[in-house]
């Protein structure tokens, strides 16, 4: 591949990137431009694995296509000319330690292939979280530069966070598709009568089930924030951090969106997201000093 001067790739990507409408655009477009490219190399990855499992090939051919991403990943060398592949390996060149992380995330997406998750027990849940969303977390924090156990922790928690707000987002939309992301012992404790994702929908006790989901949520973002101010971490880290710092603040601003409509049978189709603008004023309010 023939790459391209250092800024026109990076523009590029970022266009790739918003495209997408993705709500970590300003976190990612706020950074210099090395690490701004490398960023916006990984989330187009997740985001092109992400749509595999969702999109409208036949279960054989999608978990073909997965299982091409995964020899690729193993064997950098054989990443074809096709842009985001060659993105891809070379990212792989200047961050060999990321390949595991890669795979893991791969991982993660082939357990949405169908019939997807649909109640799963606490375990499956959690390995489900760790791989689609805290593996992302790690991935990300390394490409900022950091790497210690605090910092970890802290990726950890914020994927935790970031997922759970994901899945309540989604509920109709992944039961429409036949999934159910809200673990069983949840649904359980909620009093939650079913867990058939057609039916999920009219059970009166599913917005118990999502508010106590809700709560785990705000319970891992406060995790998150109390960890990025740790000592443990130094400012000069915290400073690298910021853009997952957006991230987190982005997201816990959804999450309340979401509270505040709720999930009753009414609302629960109405799709909630956060203006471009209001993006833009949590990510300078979070790259302010103190914040």
């Amino acid at each position: 591949m023939v790459k391209l001067p250092v800024a026109e790739h990076s523009t590029s990507l970022l266009d790739e990137l918003k495209a997408t409408g993705s709500s970590f655009y300003w976190a990612i477009r706020l950074l210099p431009i090395g690490r701004r490219t490398d960023l916006s190399i990984l989330y187009l990855f997740c985001r092109a694995v992400d749509d595999i499992a969702d999109g409208p090939l036949p279960p054989d051919d999608k978990a073909g296509a997965l299982e091409q991403w995964r020899t690729l990943l193993t064997n950098p060398a054989t990443l074809p000319h096709e842009p985001l592949a060659a993105n891809v390996r070379d990212l792989l060149v200047r961050h060999p330690l990321l390949r595991s992380l890669l795979v893991e995330i791969l991982d993660g997406v082939a357990m949405d292939l169908p019939p997807g998750l649909q109640a799963p027990d606490q375990a499956t849940f959690t390995l489900y979280c760790r791989r689609v969303a805290g593996y992302v977390g790690m991935a990300l924090v390394r490409l900022l530069g950091c790497n210690s156990p605090a910092i970890d922790r802290f990726a950890l928690a914020t994927g935790d966070a970031l997922q759970f707000t994901n899945i309540l987002r989604d509920v109709k939309a992944d039961a429409d598709c036949g999934r159910l992301y809200l673990p069983a012992p949840l649904l359980d404790h909620a009093g939650v009568t079913t867990h058939d994702p057609a039916q999920i929908l009219l059970d009166p006790a599913l917005p118990h089930a999502c508010a106590l989901l809700a709560a785990e949520a705000e319970s891992r973002y406060q995790e998150a924030l109390d960890l990025f101010h740790d000592p443990a971490i130094s400012d000069r880290e915290r400073r690298q951090l910021r853009p997952a710092r957006v991230m987190l603040g982005s997201y816990r601003l959804l999450l309340r969106r979401l509270q505040q409509r709720g999930w009753q049978a009414e609302a629960i189709g109405n799709r909630t997201r956060l203006s471009a603008i209001r993006l833009l004023i949590e990510a300078l309010r979070c790259y302010t000093p103190g914040s």
